[in-house]
C-alpha cells in the first residue's frame, strides 16, 4: 500500500472514531447502561472496549492475555469494563484525542471496521437511526468481505447490498442492506436480516 493510501485510511479512521465519540456523548446514563448486541456488555462497555483497543499495544495484549490464562475475550472484556468505569467523557476523550493516530499492530481497515461495527452495535441496541459515513461503511465492508473470502476460500458467498451497488464474491447469494451485511460478517446480528442461499455460510 502506498503512503498516500495509508494516510487516507487513517483519515477515515479518524472520522469513524469521532463519529463514535459523538454518538456516545449524545446518550443518557440510562442509554449507556442498556445491554448491547455484544453478549454481557452494556452500551458504555462497548464504547470502552473500542477506546481500549485504540490504546492497546501488541505487548500489552500479550501480557494481558497471559494474565487471563490465554483467554483473549476475557482480557478484552476486562479492558472494556476498566474503561467504562472511567466514564463516557474519558472514553470520548480518548477517541477524539489525535483521532487519526495509528494503532500499533492494527491496520487502518481493521480499526475502521471495529469503529463502524461498534457504532452500529450501539445504535441498534438503542433503536436509534444513525447512518455511517459512506466511506467508513464501504471500507469496513470491503475489509470484512476480504476476511470472509480468506477464511472460506472458494466457498465464500456472493454478497450484494440492497441499498448500494456494492458486491463481493461469486458463490451462493447473500443479500441485505450494507449495514446488515457488515454486522452479520462480524457476528453481531442474526441472519434473519439477510436473504439468500448463502446466509448459512456466515454462521
Amino acid at each position: 500500500m502506498k503512503d498516500s493510501d495509508m494516510a487516507i485510511g487513517w483519515t477515515t479512521v479518524g472520522r469513524a472514531r469521532v463519529d463514535l465519540a459523538d454518538l456516545l456523548d449524545d446518550l443518557t446514563n440510562e442509554q449507556l447502561a442498556t445491554p448491547s448486541l455484544s453478549e454481557g456488555m452494556t452500551v458504555l462497555e462497548v464504547g470502552g472496549l473500542f477506546a481500549s483497543l485504540c490504546e492497546l499495544t501488541p505487548m500489552k495484549l500479550i501480557i494481558g492475555v497471559a494474565k487471563n490464562r490465554g483467554d483473549e475475550d476475557a482480557f478484552l472484556v476486562e479492558k472494556a469494563k476498566e474503561h467504562a468505569a472511567m466514564g463516557v467523557d474519558s472514553i470520548s476523550g480518548i477517541l477524539r484525542r489525535n483521532p487519526e493516530r495509528k494503532a500499533k499492530g492494527v491496520t487502518e481497515a481493521s480499526m475502521v471496521t471495529l469503529a463502524a461495527c461498534q457504532t452500529l452495535n450501539i445504535s441498534m441496541s438503542l433503536g436509534l437511526e444513525r447512518a455511517l459515513d459512506p466511506e467508513v461503511l464501504m471500507m469496513a465492508l470491503d475489509h470484512s468481505a476480504l476476511e470472509l473470502a480468506e477464511r472460506l476460500g472458494d466457498s465464500a458467498p456472493r454478497l450484494e447490498a440492497t441499498d448500494s451497488d456494492w458486491v463481493s464474491g461469486d458463490g451462493l447469494l447473500v443479500r441485505g442492506t450494507s449495514e446488515a451485511l457488515l454486522l452479520a460478517l462480524n457476528d453481531l446480528v442474526l441472519e434473519d436480516e439477510l436473504v439468500g442461499d448463502g446466509v448459512s455460510l456466515l454462521s
